[in-house]
């Protein structure tokens, strides 16, 4: 988009959401990320159209960018532009899915089970604000169980799950 003296790069990223935008400054070399937010609690792809694949596609596009800031929605808010920033975001998603490859090799365990391990969240999160996070948590579980047996790394024998 031409905005006169500012140009603007609209980029679906979907995963957080299908519709998920982010807008690339490329004078100012400046990504305002939107709902990506590169905080420390790692991304959020629990929504029943969120997908973890999207998310992850989407954050490796975004490291592409050449950037001096981030900018994001929630969370700190200013980033310098250094890609570790992403990486580290990233590696949050693999790291929740070791811990749950951890916790399945130790046992078949049903998805109430999961999300009753706090892997995201901690445990007995409770409700923050007006969320209850053990609703996130869940949905986020189903895409990495989903994932992982797809990878046929986890099988699904009925309620239960379990590292091969």
């Amino acid at each position: 988009m031409d905005l006169g003296d500012t140009k603007m790069e609209i980029i679906h990223t979907p995963g957080h959401t299908r519709g998920h935008l982010c807008f690339y400054f490329p004078q100012e070399k400046v990504l305002f990320t939107g709902d990506l937010d590169l905080t420390r609690i790692g991304p959020y792809y629990a929504d029943r159209t969120s997908s973890l694949e999207e998310t992850l596609q989407s954050l490796e596009r975004l490291k592409t960018y050449p950037l001096e800031t981030y900018l994001t929605s929630h969370g700190k808010g200013i980033y310098d532009g250094n890609p570790a920033y992403v990486d580290r975001y990233l590696n949050i998603i693999f790291a929740r899915e070791e811990k749950l490859i951890d916790l399945l090799q130790r046992g078949p365990k049903t998805l109430t089970q999961v999300v009753e391990e706090g892997i995201i969240y901690g445990q007995h999160p409770g409700i923050f604000s007006a969320w209850d996070l053990s609703l996130s948590e869940r949905g986020m579980m189903i895409k990495h169980l989903d994932r992982l047996v797809k990878a046929n790394r986890v099988r699904r024998e009925g309620d239960l799950f379990t590292c091969f």
